[in-house]
């Protein structure tokens, strides 16, 4: 199933967000979201999983309009993590994750939902802290029980603001591996807000590179992260440099301005 985004903009009272938003996403890829903040990542993301409904242009999922979908149809196609949940603070650990199956079930949970649960817990290293309350939680451990929940759900597009804002460096690549699982076992696409750079250059098979709510280009991660492009968007210069591992973008230390040490 392919999900197209077509001429999306959105305004929040006289700010236009978004503007004029066009792409589709295919089966099995990562999609990395770039651009500095306020560029409009989590507002493109936040429009496509129905949090946002005051837009303009379209939405298909297999060429059906969004509109002709119920909220339930779309839960069982779309997966959305936020960089942070603020409504399930009285939840356990596995009452949040179970939730993820809502869109799945009649009445109750059956073996084969409680299953999923599991698998999805154990994916994140979570399973050990089931009885826990989110509240006792960190903030990296509460985000790896929202993203179990959107495993749990299994959806075929999956959505992620920035969803590793709140993990320290191991928990950061372990997710972006287990993006990695989800596509290449044909189990669903990945579309992902991106703070960190590199992990979009790695990880990406096409790269949107936003800025002030437009696509400034779309494509492969060589094609759109050139030094150039970064430098000009993030308003820092940007360098690459290429190591036994591959090329990775840094800042150009000293940035303008500022003095190199003698």
């Amino acid at each position: 199933m392919t999900l197209r985004i077509e001429d999306i903009s959105v305004r929040y009272g006289k700010v236009q967000v978004l503007s004029g938003i066009n792409f589709s996403l295919a089966k099995g890829e990562i999609v990395c979201i770039i651009g500095p903040n306020g560029s409009g990542k989590s507002t493109l993301i936040k429009t496509i999983a129905g949090i946002l409904e005051s837009y303009s242009g379209n939405l298909f999922m297999k060429d059906k309009n969004f509109l002709e979908f119920s909220r339930n149809e779309i839960a069982k196609k779309i997966g959305y993590v936020p960089q942070e949940f603020h409504y399930l603070t009285s939840a356990s650990v596995l009452e949040a994750v179970i939730l993820g199956r809502r869109p799945h079930v009649q009445w109750s949970l059956s073996p084969a939902d409680l299953n999923k649960v599991h698998e999805a817990m154990q994916m994140l290293s979570i399973d050990l802290m089931s009885e826990k309350m989110l509240t006792e939680l960190s903030g990296g451990e509460r985000q790896r029980v929202f993203i179990a929940r959107a495993l749990a759900q299994e959806p075929e597009f999956f959505l992620f603001d920035e969803p590793t804002s709140a993990l320290d460096i191991r928990h950061q690549i372990e997710v972006f591996e287990i993006m990695k699982t989800i596509t290449r076992k044909g189990a669903g696409t990945v579309l992902v807000a991106v703070h960190d750079l590199n992990f979009a250059y790695h990880y990406a098979d096409r790269v949107i590179l936003l800025d002030k709510g437009k696509i400034v280009q779309m494509g492969t991660a060589p094609e759109v992260m050139t030094e150039e492009n970064i430098t000009s968007v993030y308003g820092v210069p940007m360098k690459f440099i290429t190591t036994g591992k591959g090329r990775y973008v840094l800042p150009d230390w000293p940035l303008a301005g500022e003095k190199k040490e003698s």
